[in-house]
């Protein structure tokens, strides 16, 4: 893999949804998924198990309202789809008219949940295509509401609800991240972010409107790095880079003041490395690398002390990548191999016994359920 690869597959997927950086990266040479365990706690992670294959799809998210039942979402060609799974299989599938594709879901309580993405925008007078404009859809059981256009967001990245009704979602714009407040799926406000130049990625409440935001300071430079911004009751805090950082694609926040956020750092002019950081009342702690992977994207902490991490591994152009496991206490655990998928995009817990995710193996996405306390595969 080589740093001039990398940079520009970013550079172009820079502005467009994770799921489509992630297939960019891979192509640029980040060929294997990856599952860690970001903080300390009792044994290590393993038990992959696939659950479910689905052809021709790009799945971008899940998210579980119990610990069978969960909602997937993503993309079969260029319109948005919404998947029901029980237990980790598939038991429906439906489009969602008007949209493009869907890469964030998140559940509020019950079986009501909120999917981001983005979806054909009006056409501008002279204009030869429609440009995209970020999008909302309110599911509810087996119900999806009609998609709701987000005006001056580009695409909705992440969403976290933190109340049976209430939810923030962040996206991007055209220079910047924003926050998109929501309540019982409707678009209340839209609010800039404080720091121009930066893409919003992922956010997480740990208590009601007490949030943090993981995202990319300064996107299209080579000297890009994290960037932490927190969001009480919709005031934005005061931004804090990362140090020792190329960029923050995930974090989840097991109480209003301790949350892990996951990315990757720059090794060398020609390689990057997964990241894991824990982050207390706003404030990034030391940044621990993950030997063996090449990039993590996403994170959900089944317990108060313990917490995983999905991505991609580091490796050579060409070829299926094989998923690997890394166990980690206070300092990276060794690789495993775990066959599945090319990469892992997107990881939630809905139990302490039990997590879920969903990545992609050649043409087609794949659901895999991971147990955090199986020890890893010699």
């Amino acid at each position: 893999m080589s740093a001039a690869a990398l940079e520009k597959a970013r550079a172009a997927q820079r502005r467009r949804p994770l799921v489509a950086i992630v297939a960019a990266v891979v192509a640029a040479g980040i060929v294997a998924a990856v599952a860690i365990a970001a903080t300390g706690g009792g044994g290590t992670p393993g038990g992959f198990a696939l659950t479910a294959t689905i052809d021709k799809a790009l799945l971008g998210s899940v998210a579980c309202w119990s610990t069978s039942s969960c909602v997937a979402v993503g993309a079969v060609g260029d319109e948005g789809e919404v998947w029901f799974l029980s237990n980790g299989k598939v038991t429906s599938a439906r489009a969602v008219v008007g949209t493009v594709r869907l890469v964030s879901v998140a559940c509020a309580g019950g079986a009501q949940c909120v999917a981001g993405g983005s979806a054909v925008g009006p056409n501008p007078s002279g204009s030869s295509s429609a440009p995209s404009v970020g999008a909302i859809v309110a599911i509810d059981g087996g119900g999806i509401g009609s998609a709701v256009g987000v005006a001056g967001v580009q695409v909705v990245t992440d969403v976290a609800c933190w109340s049976t009704t209430g939810c923030d979602a962040v996206g991007d714009t055209a220079s910047a991240g924003a926050v998109i407040s929501l309540s019982s799926g409707l678009v209340v406000s839209v609010t800039p972010a404080p720091t121009a130049d930066g893409t919003f990625e992922s956010i997480s409440c740990g208590a009601p409107e007490s949030c943090e935001i993981a995202s990319f300071l300064n996107p299209k430079s080579n000297n890009s790095s994290g960037l932490l911004v927190s969001l009480d009751n919709g005031v934005f805090g005061t931004p804090r880079p990362v140090a020792r950082t190329f960029g923050l694609w995930g974090i989840a926040c097991r109480t209003a003041t301790n949350c892990v956020a996951v990315g990757l750092a720059r090794t060398s002019a020609a390689d990057y490395e997964g990241i894991w950081v824990t982050v207390t009342s706003g404030h990034p702690g030391s940044v621990v690398r993950v030997s063996g992977s090449g990039d993590l994207f996403s994170v959900s902490c089944p317990s108060s002390s313990r917490c995983e991490a999905v991505g991609a591994k580091a490796g050579d152009t060409g070829g299926v990548g094989t998923a690997i496991v890394v166990g980690t206490t206070a300092e990276p655990g060794k690789a495993t191999q775990a066959a599945g998928a090319s990469y892992f995009s997107i990881v939630t817990c809905p139990s302490t016994a039990s997590c879920l995710t969903v990545g992609h193996a050649g043409a087609n996405s794949v659901v895999e359920q991971i147990d955090p306390s199986a020890p890893p595969a010699a």
